[in-house]
């Protein structure tokens, strides 16, 4: 290693800590905090735009080599594989929020980081002449790539409550087609058809790619990265390397956990610089750790409130990681991955084909390490980021949450991305019998036929999401009352604040009691709903209000104006405030006798 190379890496080192320092120790939480929503997006931005001209260069390249003429056979499969897959995946899937309130604020903050260039949520809007004014606002704990995502499909086509729906289903077929092409390149056409096939079906899978939440975008960022790896891997060069960063860096901004496939990142860069004899860093490459300090700076948000680790929705700990959870989550993962009852969307094809794939791939690795620089850069991509899944695993274990739990038994997802790879790879190139795979993907289609189409038909892993089903009858009424002013007061303002509608918070209601009164009594006032779930009480022999929606009925007159009985037990309803018991109307001190003056007291008193 020459002394250009000990300057390139030691000033990389210093860059990373002075980022690292910058986000975590320059600043204090509130400032940090504030510095994020501001400079999120253009970060993202810079971030995405290098990715995107990477990706453009090393595309450029592979068209070069093949002759500037298309592989016909090889557009066709990528065309058949995403299309059969798709109308596997979403010919029962019913494109919707699917995880309150996570997807809700992921689509408000994207509606912000489109409207504003702003990474924050809103907790209030009011209507201010037909335009719709965000008061105030909170910062969310999710890194904000798949918004910034959502916020480009605004751009280009409009605003729609659903777009970071839309947009999953968009990366659904992309994360098909990326499993395919990264098989293809570890052994040929059958393993990838038979990853792509493994993968879906588990209908977890079908489920996350057809709702709002960042599980898509984070498993088709995990294959982009190792599929980019191996690239770089196969032939390093500037563009390649470049490709390789910018994924990563986007891919640490996807979900907290994703920051740990850093950790490969660099073991496949260390790996080349051992195997070229040389350290090979493109100048650009500092201006990772510097696109990384809004990760840093948002996770100054744990500092200022603790509760976003949710620990109060947790009955057995009160530290957010701990080693007296590994047990119970290891069996909890069991289960997630083996059971036969359909509820949590796995696919135990997968899960015994890949475990089994998997242990052979570390005995294997342990009695033939000397031979790792024969095999193909794919396979080699896919051994150093297995590190990042075992680590992964590890995590996921020591996290206070349930593994099982219905909120958490999403995160198994990027864990199904070995076993696919790994049981296609050891099924169809390692065993190198024609007949034997024959009956391999006889027995796919055989799972398929008796369990994959049945359990993604039925649906049974949503059934313990009330939720989902709260949100979906609320979805119902907005469509109803499109066009219409509404006032809408809910715990869940995320959701509301998706829509042309003025939003409170429902815990601040009582304290705005005062302001109601004023506002549903001046003249074209829109109608001023809550939104709540009843739950049937066979004690009091009626439905009664859950807890988490309860309207003060001590200080507010109401009455139903629509509701939805979504189950035997339950049902939504909307009701509209009518009065405001035992407060007085603010009143201004001197009757307003101008235009001006009215609007300047009204503004004064929006609840």
């Amino acid at each position: 290693m020459n002394l250009n190379s000990r300057s390139r890496i030691l000033l990389l080192i210093v860059v990373g800590l002075c980022s690292f320092a910058f986000g975590y120790f320059v600043l204090e939480a509130y400032p940090a905090i504030n510095v994020f929503k501001k400079v999120a997006y253009w970060a993202m931005t810079l971030g995405f735009g290098l990715f995107i001209f990477f990706l453009f260069r090393v595309l450029r390249e592979a068209w070069r080599e093949n002759g500037g003429r298309p592989d016909r056979k090889l557009i066709y499969a990528y065309l058949g594989v995403v299309c059969v897959g798709s109308l596997f995946m979403y010919r029962a899937e019913t494109p919707a929020f699917r995880m309150v309130m996570d997807d809700h604020i992921i689509a408000a903050t994207s509606k912000q980081l489109h409207e504003h260039r702003l990474a924050v949520a809103p907790s209030r809007i009011i209507n201010i002449n037909n335009n719709f004014v965000m008061t105030h606002h909170w910062i969310d704990k999710r890194p904000i790539f798949f918004a910034y995502l959502g916020s480009i499909v605004s751009d280009l086509t409009g605003y729609r409550a659903k777009n970071t729906v839309y947009l999953n289903l968009i990366l659904g077929g992309v994360l098909m087609a990326l499993v395919f092409g990264f098989g293809r390149s570890i052994g040929g056409y059958k393993v990838g058809i038979g990853a792509v096939a493994l993968l879906i079906s588990a209908p977890m899978i079908s489920n996350l790619a057809s709702g709002g939440g960042l599980e898509t975008c984070n498993l088709v960022m995990i294959v982009t990265t190792m599929w980019a790896g191996s690239a770089y891997l196969k032939r390093p060069n500037t563009d390649r390397f470049g490709l390789f960063t910018m994924s990563a860096v986007l891919l640490a901004q996807t979900r907290y956990e994703s920051v740990i496939f850093l950790l490969p990142v660099g073991l496949t860069i260390f790996y080349s610089w051992y195997r070229e004899r040389k350290v090979f860093l493109p100048y650009f490459v500092y201006v990772c750790p510097v696109l990384l300090i809004p990760y840093v700076l948002q996770h100054r948000i744990f500092e200022v409130n603790d509760g976003m680790w949710q620990m109060r929705d947790v009955h057995r700990g009160e530290n957010p990681f701990g080693f007296e959870y590994f047990y119970d989550n290891l069996a909890s993962a069991i289960h997630v991955f083996f059971s036969s009852e359909g509820t949590f969307g796995n696919s135990i094809l997968l899960s015994a084909v890949g475990v089994i794939a998997m242990v052979m791939f570390a005995v294997l690795a342990l009695r033939h390490y000397r031979d790792f620089r024969g095999i193909n850069s794919s396979l080699q991509s896919l051994i150093f980021f297995s590190v990042g899944f075992v680590l992964l695993f590890l995590i996921l274990m020591l996290y206070a949450w349930e593994f099982d739990h219905p909120v958490i038994r999403r995160l198994a997802a990027p864990l199904m991305l070995p076993l696919a790879f790994g049981a296609a790879y050891f099924v169809f190139s390692y065993l190198r019998n024609a007949v034997f795979h024959k009956v391999a993907f006889g027995v796919i289609a055989l799972y398929f036929l008796f369990a994959a189409f049945p359990d993604t038909s039925k649906r049974e892993y949503l059934h313990e999401n009330n939720a989902y089903q709260d949100y979906q009858a609320a979805e119902k009424y907005m469509e109803m009352r499109e066009g219409d002013r509404l006032f809408v007061i809910s715990e869940n303002v995320s959701f509301f604040a998706l829509y042309p509608v003025e939003v409170l918070r429902l815990a601040e209601a009582p304290f705005r009691a005062k302001q109601i009164k004023y506002y549903i009594n001046q003249p074209g006032s829109p109608d001023l709903l809550v939104f709540r779930r009843m739950v049937w009480s066979p004690e009091k022999n009626d439905y009664i209000d859950d807890g988490r929606f309860k309207l003060d009925e001590d200080i507010f007159e109401y009455e139903v104006v629509w509701e939805d009985a979504y189950q035997e037990v339950m049902k939504a309803q909307f009701l509209r405030i009518t009065d405001v018991r035992d407060v007085d109307m603010p009143k201004p001190e001197v009757e307003p006798e101008t235009w001006e003056e009215y609007l300047n007291f009204w503004a004064q008193n929006i609840p």
